[in-house]
């Protein structure tokens, strides 16, 4: 009997990691171009699938909205979330109801351009990446990761300009994320919509996941911790 990824009771599905709504659908995609191949997929009890469906969702909306997505994920917004936002308009309207206009900062360039903040949920979505984070480490390494998980996102920057020190620190992880992970083998077969690489070490694990592009998000298994 097949045992949860992320729980001891029975698996009753497959969890597709991550969720399978982020990878656009062939209709929605010009000529034969396939965004859904080989799908990871990992043995899930009810409660870790189907029950936080409305989570995948959320996860979805705020990263196809992220100025770190690519073209695929701005066409993914104006194809699959536009049809849903016009039967169920209150999406966007949860959304965007305390959006603000503001400058960002190319690091590379030093220019600055005007984009739209967005208040989210950041509790909410990091709970979603611990779950994918979760389900990877289970994929991967064949085995259920039974301690806690840390995790970093590079797209959740905050506005409040008390936050600076957590923005910078933030910054730095991510740096240095990238220099840690930078030779390691890339995973992923769609790798416009998602890709990770992997960490292994004697005290730690760790998962660097790139969502639309630029969107990282690094995950730590610390034994110790």
């Amino acid at each position: 009997m097949s045992l949860c990824y992320m729980c001891d009771r029975p698996a009753t599905s497959v969890e597709h990691v991550p969720p399978k709504c982020l990878f656009p659908e062939k209709k929605d995609l010009s000529g034969d171009q396939n965004l859904r191949k080989s799908l990871i997929t990992v043995p899930s009890c009810d409660l870790h699938n189907s029950s936080k469906s409305k989570d995948d969702e959320y996860l979805l909306n705020c990263l196809t909205i992220s100025v770190f997505s690519n073209t695929v994920a701005k066409n993914h917004f104006d194809t699959k979330i536009t049809r849903s936002i016009k039967r169920r308009p209150q999406l966007i309207n949860k959304l965007t109801e305390n959006a603000n206009s503001t400058l960002i900062e190319n690091f590379a360039t030093g220019e600055y351009a005007e984009a739209i903040a967005f208040k989210i949920d950041a509790e909410r979505l990091k709970s979603c990446l611990v779950h994918i984070s979760h389900a990877l480490y289970f994929h991967h390494f064949r085995e259920r990761w039974r301690g806690t998980v840390d995790v970093t996102a590079n797209f959740l920057f905050s506005q409040d300009s008390s936050q600076q020190d957590v923005n910078n620190k933030l910054l730095l992880i991510d740096e240095l994320s990238e220099k840690m992970f930078k030779s390691a083998e890339s995973y992923g077969e769609n790798k416009d919509v998602f890709a990770y690489k992997v960490m292994s070490e004697q005290d730690s694990k760790g998962i660097r996941m790139s969502f639309y592009g630029a969107n990282k998000v690094t995950a730590i298994f610390n034994k110790n911790g």
